[in-house]
């Protein structure tokens, strides 16, 4: 069931084919319900085309200095909201402004296509996103390996895309309904009613039930491994209790900030992409399923233009993120780091002065090695770090 197939409805198109056309009915012209859909698409697309524009500049320019690979989900995710920026918000302004289609027949089956590969990939990106924080989360040693987990996940998103949009381009086509109104519709494709529906099922589940089922497993993993690691905080650590908590308050002060940072962003998007489509794939699902008669065209296009808004506010989200809360001085927050792992260098010294000297030693080069990766590692490697910095105790 994708969105764009309610295009049929704000276009007039069904007010014509329940007619019959030998008969021709009135055509449809332009009302009050064309402009304001007229409006409103305009100002979301000139609201997602600022913010999508700038977040992408922003992006590209530090991409040399920081190929995380959030970064690069954000990216993808910024390139799909552009997609319904730049295609499906002008091209739905400019249909309901024209009222019957004036593309052709090869336009409205790439118009159609594009339309719905946007929704896909915006959707995609966003469970890509949550599975991404779910595993730093749940096996932060996983870290060398992110790279290439983040491309292999981004490449599946635009191949499942690609794949669940292809069957727009076969099924929307030109339907001359009267003389001299033409609509880009599905209609006389289907045999039967039971056919539209299983494709407006298949694409409703793809779309939106199971992406929001992996979203929310996703996140509750992350919640319950954060929830049992606040529990076991107090155990972490053996020994010398008073100094080590100092040691391990420095730790969280260096590197908790940017870390909640980095989470709350990506919750900041899951939770845009639920607020904005839930309605309306709701309302979705209401009209394939039950009456339809007293379904106003108008609701439909207002729950869809506010599901589209969700590519104005995810640069939003990363902006505020981003760029309201700046990330710690990082020569402070360096310095701050060197003297928590001096600290510790100075505590293993002292308590393991029983044991043998090369095991000294190997406990000094561990701290040394953990002081060596501190200017390579940024502050969403906290974990990975807080892992290293534990193999120094005796």
């Amino acid at each position: 069931m994708t969105p764009t197939s309610v295009s049929i409805d704000t276009t007039d198109a069904d007010n014509v084919t329940n007619s019959t056309i030998s008969s021709y009915p009135e055509v449809p012209t332009f009302s009050d319900h064309h402009l304001m859909k007229v409006v409103i698409t305009s100002f979301l697309f000139l609201w997602a085309a600022v913010g999508n524009v700038s977040v992408l500049a922003v992006m590209q320019r530090s991409r040399s200095r920081s190929r995380t690979p959030l970064h690069s989900l954000v990216f993808q995710l910024t390139v799909a909201d552009s997609l319904v920026t730049f295609i499906t918000m002008p091209s739905e302004a400019a249909w309901a402004a024209t009222v019957s289609w004036k593309a052709g027949e090869v336009m409205c089956r790439v118009i159609k296509f594009l339309q719905v590969i946007g929704l896909y990939q915006s959707t995609f990106i966003t469970v890509a996103i949550s599975l991404d924080r779910a595993v730093a989360v749940l096996f932060p040693f996983s870290k060398s390996g992110a790279p290439h987990r983040t491309k292999v996940m981004i490449i599946i998103c635009w191949v499942l895309s690609t794949v669940f949009s292809f069957p727009q381009a076969i099924i929307f086509h030109i339907e001359r309904l009267v003389p001299g109104f033409e609509q880009c519709v599905d209609f006389n494709f289907y045999g039967a009613k039971w056919q539209k529906q299983l494709y407006n099922t298949a694409s409703f589940v793809l779309i939106y039930p199971l992406p929001l089922v992996i979203i929310i497993t996703a996140y509750v993993c992350i919640i319950l491994r954060i929830t049992k690691n606040t529990r076991t905080k107090g155990n972490a650590f053996s020994g010398s209790q008073h100094v080590r908590s100092e040691m391990d308050a420095r730790r969280e002060q260096v590197f908790t900030r940017a870390k909640i940072r980095t989470l709350w962003m990506t919750v900041g998007i899951v939770t845009a992409f639920v607020v904005c489509w839930t309605p309306f794939y709701v309302h979705l699902f209401w009209v394939n399923y039950f009456d339809t008669s007293h379904v106003s065209r108008m609701l439909t296009d207002l729950l869809y233009l506010f599901g589209m808004s969700n590519a104005c506010v995810n640069p939003m989200v990363y902006g505020l993120s981003t760029f309201l809360r700046a990330p710690p001085n990082s020569n402070k927050t360096r310095s701050q780091t060197l003297h928590v792992l001096y600290t510790l260098k100075n505590h293993t010294d002292n308590s393991c002065v029983s044991r043998s000297p090369s095991r000294r030693i190997n406990n000094v080069d561990k701290t040394v090695l953990v002081h060596s990766t501190v200017s390579q590692e940024s502050a969403t490697n906290g974990e990975h770090m807080h892992s290293k910095y534990r193999e120094t105790s005796c």
